[in-house]
């Protein structure tokens, strides 16, 4: 019976979401999971060039797993022992892979796209597509999975009202304050079941405007090329609603350390390939020397000066 009175709660809004066609679940490495469950997947090829979490999502669902190598374009190297009947799966890495690539590869092989790093690229019919929120938007728990899979069992919807502590502190505070917070509100993610999106990310995902996020996103990244493509080893291009701007400089490990000083913080996206692969091996120099720089819908033109200016002030430290 439907509860008459007592104190308010929480706003309901009426938005609508980008990705309203799509499975909401709880997280994208549960999203993963959904699938290869869905399509009974008992043996996958995974980029060497990866998050840890993906390779748990295919242990956990006792799946085998095999590696192709990614070169330095960001392009995978498919190997000849690849069976066009095995399945794949693709990361879009920083929304860089053009449609054309994708049907490409789409044809040779069973394909899974991970597309977490890139929101705003619309799925191609027919193709397992992923998406998470939590790397575009503040809130607690979100992933949009597009498939013709069904998974056989009921799933309980997640629940995120004890998740929301690390992005209110954020809000309100410092990043350095509620680091710590936010480092638990992972780790409690990663051990969640697969489950629906929680009724509160859907109602935070309504109140976006996401034409404004994308376009400030866009501009950020245009900015930061004008500034970095003379510099920047990688051959980028401008993708819709980029995530981050992806600048590798041959000592890119050491600008990020100094970086912290200005309170700047660049993250290290794949931590686990630096332990895992060598440091000759292509995928190591990439994930160690790749500054992610934010270019999100927190910042304007001035902030991405601001990171234009500190990153140079790094590079001509490191030369002398």
């Amino acid at each position: 019976m439907k509860e008459i009175g007592g104190f308010l709660e929480w706003e309901t809004y009426s938005g609508a979401e980008y990705h309203q066609e799509a499975l909401a679940l709880n997280s994208a490495r549960n999203a993963l999971r959904f699938l290869l469950r869905a399509r009974k997947i008992r043996s996958i090829w995974l980029p060497r060039l990866l998050c840890e979490v993906i390779e748990e999502a295919c242990r956990a669902e006792n799946v085998e797993i095999r590696y192709y190598p990614v070169d330095a374009s960001l392009r995978p190297v498919f190997l000849p022992e690849i069976a066009r009947t095995e399945w794949v799966y693709l990361i879009n890495y920083y929304g860089q892979y053009q449609k054309s690539e994708i049907c490409e590869w789409a044809e040779q092989f069973h394909l899974i796209l991970d597309n977490v790093q890139a929101f705003y690229t619309k799925p191609l019919d027919g193709l397992d597509t992923v998406y998470t929120c939590r790397k575009f938007f503040g809130v607690p728990d979100g992933a949009y999975l597009y498939t013709e899979s069904v998974l056989p069992e009921e799933l309980e919807q997640d629940s995120s009202c004890t998740r929301l502590e690390y992005l209110m502190g954020r809000f309100e505070h410092s990043a350095n304050a509620f680091y710590g917070a936010y480092q638990q509100h992972e780790e409690q993610l990663g051990t969640l079941p697969i489950r629906w999106m929680s009724k509160g990310t859907h109602n935070l995902l309504r109140t976006i405007d996401y034409e404004r996020a994308k376009h400030a996103r866009e501009n950020n990244f245009a900015y930061l090329h004008k500034g970095f493509g003379a510099v920047n080893r990688l051959n980028v291009r401008l993708p819709e609603g980029p995530y981050m701007y992806p600048l590798w400089l041959q000592n890119g490990a050491e600008i990020r350390k100094r970086l912290q000083t200005e309170k700047i913080y660049i993250p290290i996206l794949w931590p686990n390939v630096l332990k895992s692969l060598p440091e000759t091996e292509a995928e190591h120099q990439l994930a160690e020397n790749i500054l992610p720089l934010p270019i999100d819908q927190r910042y304007t033109e001035n902030d991405m000066k601001r990171v234009l200016q500190a990153v140079f002030n790094c590079m001509e430290e490191t030369r002398k």
